[in-house]
């Protein structure tokens, strides 16, 4: 395997990285009583829904901060990845900059879960490393094993969990086709929402979600998508509780035609994800493109869009060579991790390759290769949201 600075190693290639549409988070079921509903939180039990759900968000933003977003980018990801703020990814049309990811930091945590109302006094800690013994409630965690480096960052996760005081009753850790049942294929009875894992659901789940350029979110969090049906809101967000304007936020931004108001607006809804938390975002990914030194005319963006599908086609770390080797992709445009790549040798060719020359055959390929790419999804217990999502 090559590291993402080795492969300028190779004589003739040039490389560029490329934000890639898509985030990796770690879902919430919002059914559950301590940072869901808040119902069990002390004191919480008989308060209004709206004051138990926000104890309820302070125990969430205590979960986030516990996220080694720099440890992950670093050493997982080897530095083709940065920490996320929300769902929505950097290489969207209008992802603002200036809003900060929360920094991981267990002080913080913890006066966030106090802030809850819980009381550190009443665990143990008997050896005082930092790791309670016991808890204040606990959680099963579901993370899919079909990524090396979700199942690292997942484990990393878990460790970090009795820090904080929250146990982990089991680290599960398969395929989807146990996971998608209990999570948005969840199918229940007279529309009956995602209940918690005990009871055939999930507590928290590690996954990740492409977009498109254009970024829209309504499907995963509007009101009529969040009771069962298979779709959108698995998360159980309550968007009654929470008293939040995210529905017509994202409605409002949708509907806008003016690209200058349309991006303004979008930052509303990005500021209303980061506070409220319906699910806590982990990494953007960062594709690495190598191509031939002689190619101009390419949109690097655009052609990781089409190498998404092959990435889902395969569903491992693949290299693409396109157009009789003049133009080369490395690595996972979901993961972002390089993989092993024969070097080309350069073409005797000119200097300059005509982009429209090059590559007008490999765009005619995709389109023919397209609708076998759906079907075979499909018949690989992906589930998908139309227009917007899917969940790798």
């Amino acid at each position: 395997m090559i590291q993402k600075d080795q492969i300028r190693w190779f004589k003739g290639i040039t490389d560029v990285f490329v934000d890639v549409p898509s985030h990796q988070e770690l879902a919430l079921n919002h059914l559950h009583p301590m940072y869901g509903t808040g119902k069990g939180l002390p004191g919480m039990n008989d308060a209004t829904d709206v004051d138990a759900w926000a104890a309820a968000l302070n125990v969430r933003k205590a979960m986030s901060h516990i996220t080694d977003r720099g440890f992950i980018v670093d050493q997982i990801s080897i530095g083709l990845a940065i920490p996320a703020t929300t769902s929505m990814p950097r290489a969207a049309v209008g992802y603002d900059l200036t809003i900060p990811h929360r920094a991981y930091s267990i002080i913080k945590a913890k006066e966030f879960m106090t802030e809850a109302g819980l009381n550190y006094d009443t665990l143990t800690d008997s050896d005082n490393d930092g790791v309670y013994e016991t808890s204040f409630f606990e959680i099963t965690v579901l993370s899919p094993n079909t990524k090396i480096e979700r199942n690292e960052w997942s484990e990393n996760y878990i460790l970090e969990l009795p820090k904080i005081g929250i146990g982990v009753k089991e680290h599960i850790s398969t395929g989807w086709a146990e996971i998608g049942p209990r999570t948005f294929g969840w199918k229940g009875t007279g529309g009956a929402p995602v209940p918690l894992y005990d009871d055939e659901g999930y507590d928290v789940l590690f996954v990740g979600h492409d977009w498109s350029l254009d970024y829209d979110p309504q499907e995963l969090y509007r009101e009529p998508n969040r009771l069962g049906g298979g779709d959108g809101n698995f998360y159980n967000f309550d968007l009654d509780s929470l008293q939040t304007d995210l529905v017509s936020l994202i409605r409002d931004y949708l509907s806008e035609l003016d690209f200058t108001l349309r991006n303004e607006k979008v930052k509303l809804v990005q500021l209303e994800l980061y506070e409220y938390l319906p699910a806590i975002p982990i990494i953007y990914p960062i594709s690495q493109w190598g191509f031939r030194g002689g190619i101009n005319g390419y949109d690097a963006l655009l052609l990781s869009q089409t190498s998404m599908e092959w990435d889902r086609l395969q569903n491992v770390r693949r290299e693409l060579i396109l157009t009789n080797n003049n133009l080369t992709m490395t690595g996972s445009s979901v993961f972002s991790s390089v993989s092993t790549v024969e070097a080309p040798e350069p073409f005797d060719t000119p200097s300059t390759t005509s982009y429209e020359a090059s590559f007008l055959p490999v765009l005619s390929s995709i389109l023919i290769l397209l609708p076998i790419l759906v079907l075979f999804n499909r018949r690989k217990n992906r589930f998908v949201i139309p227009n917007a999502i899917m969940r790798i």
